[in-house]
C-alpha cells in the first residue's frame, strides 16, 4: 500500500521536474517567440469574439502558459535539433590550411603568441603572416588598399582562392593576446 508520504514525494518530484522543464522552455528564445506570437493572435481573436461570447466561458477554455510552452516545444522539437546541430557545427574551427591541418585562426594565434613577436603590433605582424601562409600553402597575392583594414592576402585553400583581410587578422591577434592575458591572470 502506498503511504501518504510516498504520494507527497511523488507529487513533489513531479512538480519539481515540471517547474524545471517550464523554466528551461522559457529560457529558449525560439519557443518563447512562438508562444508570444500565438498569444498575440489569440488576444486579437478574443477581442473580436468578446461581444459574441461570455468572457468567463472564454477564459475557462484558455490554455495555460505552461501548456502552450510544452505544446510549442513539442512542435518545434524537430527544428530545434537542427538548430542545435548547426550551432555546434558553427563553433567548430573550419578552413584547415595546408597539410598540417591547422586552421588559419590557429596559425595566426601561434604567430601572435610567439615570444619573439609578443610585443609587435598587428601591423608589424602582417608581413610575417605572408611567410607563414606561404609555408602552409601557396599565397596567391597581396593587395594593398588605402584603408589598412582592407589589406588582404589571397591564398590557396583546397583548390579555392580565399582571402584574409588585415582587419580580420588584427581581430584574431587581439583575441589571442587578450585570452592569453586573461588566462595568465587566472592562474
Amino acid at each position: 500500500m502506498i503511504t501518504h508520504a510516498e504520494i507527497n514525494e511523488r507529487n513533489r518530484a513531479f512538480w519539481e521536474a515540471r517547474y524545471q522543464l517550464i523554466n528551461k522552455l522559457m529560457d529558449n528564445k525560439h519557443v518563447m517567440a512562438a508562444v508570444v506570437n500565438r498569444e498575440k493572435r489569440r488576444a486579437a481573436y478574443a477581442r473580436l469574439t468578446l461581444a459574441y461570447r461570455d468572457p468567463m466561458e472564454q477564459l475557462r477554455h484558455q490554455k495555460s502558459l505552461e501548456s502552450e510552452l510544452e505544446e510549442i516545444a513539442f512542435e518545434l522539437e524537430p527544428l530545434m535539433s537542427l538548430v542545435e546541430a548547426q550551432r555546434k557545427r558553427a563553433q567548430k574551427p573550419r578552413g584547415r590550411v595546408g597539410n598540417d591541418g591547422e586552421t588559419l585562426d590557429e596559425i595566426i594565434r601561434e604567430l601572435a603568441l610567439k615570444p619573439a613577436y609578443r610585443d609587435l603590433k598587428a601591423k608589424a605582424l602582417w608581413p610575417l603572416l605572408f611567410s607563414e601562409l606561404d609555408r602552409h600553402t601557396s599565397v596567391a597575392a597581396y593587395e594593398s588598399h588605402p584603408d589598412i583594414r582592407k589589406w588582404h592576402y589571397k591564398y590557396d585553400f583546397n583548390g579555392h582562392i580565399k582571402a584574409i583581410t588585415f582587419g580580420r587578422f588584427a581581430s584574431i591577434v587581439a583575441e589571442a593576446r587578450h585570452s592569453r592575458n586573461h588566462d595568465s591572470r587566472a592562474e
